[in-house]
């Protein structure tokens, strides 16, 4: 009589241990990716941010640590998508979900946003973001998408170089040929039109270290 109970009990063993499995298996993926990817590709993320040692004053005197052991995650809004900040402001993100993706930084002293916009699957996304009075700042951003549609980049010109027909935004060569179309809004502009400050949004391809433009967008809003 005694055997029937052991093959029962083996059983119900097998069972709990198959259910304890499969939580598991939930756990470990709501950390790699958000709820209903299905292990898609998504989008990646890679960013720097500074500004982080400055809110060592902004916080509470048992939270201040050096920026090493700064304890600033990077969270995707509304997935189980995060990040630790590394102690040289470097994170990186996979899996990243299609669409309008907001970035959190969170910290002492610190809760702040920035939104990306048109996120597409297999888009390579560099940000530099620059954290300042609790606040959090995109100074560029460049974009590769893997469907084709070329690169961008966006961000403020901070040199021009007119007789090479060069620019940099944040420190990334441009190269703007003759036929790159130049304009703000519907109206056209010359390069002698661009001037150091401006923001601008940059199509066109990365050759290298630098990029060359087809068209270049110049910003009306100033943030």
């Amino acid at each position: 009589m005694t055997r029937p109970r052991l093959k029962w009990s083996h059983l119900a063993l097998a069972v709990a241990i198959a259910v304890a499995g499969a939580g598991c298996g939930n756990s470990s993926a709501s950390l790699t990716g958000p709820s209903g990817s299905g292990g898609g590709s998504g989008a990646r993320i890679t960013g720097r941010v500074s500004g982080i040692s400055g809110l060592a004053a902004m916080a509470p005197a048992t939270a201040i640590r050096p920026m090493a052991e700064t304890s600033v995650r990077v969270t995707i809004n509304g997935t189980g998508l995060s990040t630790t900040v590394d102690g040289n402001g470097n994170f990186t993100l996979t899996e990243v979900p299609p669409g309008t993706v907001q970035l959190t930084f969170s910290g002492p002293g610190l809760n702040a946003s920035i939104t990306l916009s048109g996120v597409q699957d297999g888009d390579q996304i560099q940000v530099e973001v620059r954290i300042e009075g609790g606040s959090a700042k995109i100074q560029f951003e460049v974009r590769h998408h893997e469907n084709g549609e070329g690169d961008e980049v966006e961000g403020r010109i901070t040199a021009i170089d007119a007789s090479a027909r060069t620019l940099r935004v944040a420190g990334l060569l441009i190269t703007v040929p003759e036929s790159a179309k130049i304009h703000r809004d519907s109206r056209s502009l010359l390069f002698s039109d661009l001037v150091v400050g401006q923001e601008v949004e940059v199509h066109g391809t990365r050759e290298g270290t630098g990029f060359r433009a087809t068209e270049i967008e110049v910003e009306d809003h100033d943030d």
